[in-house]
This record gives structure tokens, sequence and C-alpha cells, in this order.
């Protein structure tokens, strides 16, 4: 088998291979057990030791990048279960990470996390707002059509 088959059976049993080290440092000596992911090639959430990662692979121009954030359980249970953020959190990041690559920091992230996860109706409408107008994009018209 070769190594790209195994990469393969390994995404579909439900693991991923871990990196040496990932970007907030971390050695990584035992598979990760992916615990939530809603497409093939979209983020998914993975358990690393009993720590919660959010990884995501960015696109940019002919360039592609893998980021893992730390989350919290509460963070992931918002993530099952409310498509609607749970897009609104993947296009915003992925926005983000385009924009400043290796500068987004974990600090951003859990800000991040908070407007796009936990914040109230009111000022979960008024982030869609801003960010749309400060990054100069539909954030709406990507999450209706992601969670049609």
């Amino acid at each position: 088998m070769s190594e790209s088959e195994f990469r393969t059976l390994q995404l579909w049993q439900g693991h991923r291979p871990p990196p040496k080290v990932s970007r907030l440092g971390l050695e990584k000596k035992m598979t990760e057990t992916i615990i939530w992911r809603e497409s093939p090639f979209g983020p998914c959430v993975t358990d690393c030791g009993g720590v919660l990662m959010y990884g995501i692979l960015v696109e940019s121009g002919h360039a592609s990048y893998d980021f893992d954030f730390v989350i919290q359980d509460a963070d992931l249970q918002v993530l099952k279960t409310d498509p609607a953020r749970a897009d609104a959190l993947y296009w915003s990041l992925t926005t983000c990470l385009q924009k400043q690559k290796n500068d987004f920091t974990q600090d951003q992230m859990n800000i991040l996390l908070h407007d796009t996860l936990h914040s109230s109706a009111a000022d979960f409408e008024l982030f869609l707002d801003r960010f749309s107008a400060a990054h100069h994009i539909a954030l709406r018209v990507y999450i209706e059509r992601s969670t049609r």
C-alpha cells in the first residue's frame, strides 16, 4: 500500500496522520482522532491527547496552508448543533487566514470563536455586518449557500 493510499485510508477511518509539530509548537506523538467533520474537505475537530483542535485547510493563491487552533468543548457543541454559526466561523476564519497567514494568533481565534459561536443573536448579526464590510465579503451569502 502506498503512502497516499494509507493516508486516504486513515482519513476514511476517522483519523488523520499527525504532523510532527503543530502550529502551536505542541508535539503530536499519537494519531489524532477526528470527532467532528461536516465534509471531507471542510474543517474538522480532532482530539489530540485530550486537547480539542480545530483544523482548517486554507487555499491562498497557488499555496495551501494547514492551521490548527485549540478550542473548548463548548465550542464543539455549537459546531455540532448550529450549522450557520459553524459556517460563519469557517468563512470568517478562512478570510482572515488568507490575508494574515502565520500572523493570526490563538488569541485572535478565541475572539472569533466568541463572536461566531457564543454571541447573542443580535451581536452575531452585527458581527456578520461588520466583518463583511471590513473584509469586502458577503459573509451572509456564503453562510446561506453552505447551510442549504
